[in-house]
């Protein structure tokens, strides 16, 4: 028997992969990017770069109303789409993205039992009603208030010092949700805005997200077919 080559397995295997998912794939007849199309490292380098939200603008602006965006994966701007998805019934979720980690419990978000999520959504519902909204409205003022304030005093700065003003909004805006958030649901502020930074915890939950949405191939019992 010849010596075994892992590299050769390798990279004809992955020759092979790619040659499946763009031709015989299920979804092989709709159009996207050649490279994301065969392997979902595509995907992974787009979403790491940040780039993730205008590329998929641009192949929709190439391809058309539906992109295949990885090899299992299909990005929809239709309308109509939403309406099939998150219409009156909803496709299932998919346990590769939501599934409760072991020996923790259900939660709203990460819940694929649809029993479980239709009860807890009945018992938070009524806390986004147009009534409670409203008596948070001079809460919610009070931090709209502070980011505005926050923003002058960047751009006055930027102003003495002959410095053309630049604002990295979504920084500030995220500092605002989370500010909020954090008030309205737990008693206290993170004080993002007050201190012009981001939080601890907060940090810690953009590094998970992004290395959670990155590497979506790899959970627990993942499909071995998502690697590529």
């Amino acid at each position: 028997m010849k010596n075994f080559n892992c590299a050769d397995f390798v990279h004809q295997y992955s020759i092979l992969q790619a040659i499946y998912n763009l031709y015989f794939h299920p979804l092989a007849r709709y159009k996207g990017p050649p490279f994301m199309c065969a392997y979902r490292v595509g995907f992974v380098i787009s979403l790491l770069r940040g780039n993730f939200v205008a590329d998929v603008k641009t192949f929709h602006e190439k391809y058309g109303d539906i992109v295949r965006i990885a090899p299992n994966e299909l990005s929809f701007a239709k309308e109509e789409a939403w309406h099939d998805i998150f219409g009156t019934k909803p496709f299932p979720k998919n346990p590769t993205f939501f599934k409760t980690p072991e020996g923790q419990t259900e939660s709203m978000i990460i819940t694929t039992n649809d029993a479980d999520n239709a009860r807890m959504r009945k018992l938070l519902a009524p806390a986004f009603t147009e009534k409670a909204m409203v008596k948070q409205e001079s809460h919610i003022q009070s931090y709209i208030d502070l980011l505005m304030k926050k923003l002058e005093v960047m751009v006055d700065d930027s102003e003495k010092n002959g410095r053309d003003p630049v604002v990295d909004v979504v920084k500030w805006f995220n500092f605002f949700t989370f500010d909020l958030i954090g008030d309205l649901a737990f008693g206290e502020s993170f004080g993002c805005l007050e201190n012009t930074t981001y939080h601890p915890w907060v940090s810690t939950i953009f590094f998970f997200l992004k290395g959670r949405l990155a590497w979506p191939p790899f959970p627990p019992r993942a499909p071995t077919d998502m690697i590529y």
